[in-house]
């Protein structure tokens, strides 16, 4: 598998938001800069190293008695950063996990016995939390298309009656991003058919069966026969362009069915990147018109 895999922890960089390399910090609220990805990992593995070293510091000062004790200042930088760290992970629980040491350390009636156990339990969760995960670099090119393939390939959001097609695209977008190339067909191939759905209920379409139960053929029959309706209704220029939009639309559609959506939802055939991309490219201007003609 490529650079493109599937991973539990995702770190992203924007150039256009660059800033210089001697100010880079991924762990601030702009975590953007011109930063070689071997920086980024040197970064991430210093500020991951501090975590436990701030824990011990604190756990032998409650394991040598109220003399050695941290003091309120030193609790909270110390697991203020674990806490911080935690949080710009997206580790949640691990944070709150921290929180609730940090409120029991400055409790009058905590022993120093529960502090140090409680400190342990962190240790050990977070050293299970970084043992699992996962980073993926995701290559430049398919940034868009892991944050918003909507926007990317269509130029804007869709009409919000469209908006399961939409979310099916975005996860198709998502898939390819992380290599996943028939996963994105697949995807992309559910948008297309959502939107049939759409299409047939803008039309006034009915069915013995709710829309959403029948299938591709079915939907894309039933459409075309508005077509010969349309014909017969006298000449205008809506008329006119009714007949043009609806062609233009149907046209992409049973096609789709054709060439990708039978095969990949029948197994018949695994994609590649490049065949993937296609597919999301014509899929995005069809969605984009039809977006802009409903």
């Amino acid at each position: 598998m490529s650079s493109r895999a599937i991973a539990t922890t995702i770190f992203e960089f924007d150039a256009s938001q660059a800033a210089p390399l001697d100010r880079f910090c991924p762990w601030q609220e702009s975590p953007y800069g011109l930063v070689d990805p071997r920086t980024m990992i040197e970064a991430l593995v210093e500020d991951l190293t501090k975590i436990c070293p701030n824990l011990d510091e604190l756990r032998l000062g409650w394991i040598f008695g109220k003399q050695t004790a941290p003091g309120i200042e030193e609790l909270e930088l110390k697991l203020g950063a674990v806490i911080s760290i935690c949080h710009t992970l997206g580790w949640k629980d691990l944070a709150n996990q921290g929180l609730r040491l940090l409120d029991k350390s400055k409790s009058a009636d905590s022993s120093l016995e529960q502090l140090k156990a409680l400190g342990a339990d962190l240790r050990e969760a977070i050293n299970e939390k970084v043992g699992s995960v996962v980073v993926a670099v995701i290559e430049e090119p398919d940034t868009a298309l892991f944050k918003d393939a909507t926007r990317h390939l269509c130029g804007t959001s869709l009409h919000r009656d469209l908006a399961v097609s939409e979310g099916e695209f975005n996860l198709a977008g998502r898939a390819l991003a992380f290599g996943l190339s028939t996963a994105a067909v697949y995807h992309s191939m559910r948008s297309v058919e959502a939107s049939l759905h759409v299409l047939a209920k803008k039309l006034g379409i009915t069915f013995t069966a709710p829309v959403e139960l029948q299938d591709w053929a079915n939907l894309t029959g039933k459409i075309k026969t508005e077509i010969p309706i349309l014909e017969k209704q006298p000449r205008s220029k809506y008329r006119s362009e009714e007949l043009k939009c609806l062609s233009a639309l149907l046209l992409p559609a049973d096609c789709f069915r054709l060439v990708w959506r039978n095969h990949v939802a029948h197994a018949r055939e695994s994609y590649e990147y490049e065949e993937a991309r296609k597919a999301l490219t014509y899929v995005g201007d069809y969605l984009r018109d039809l977006s802009a003609t409903i």
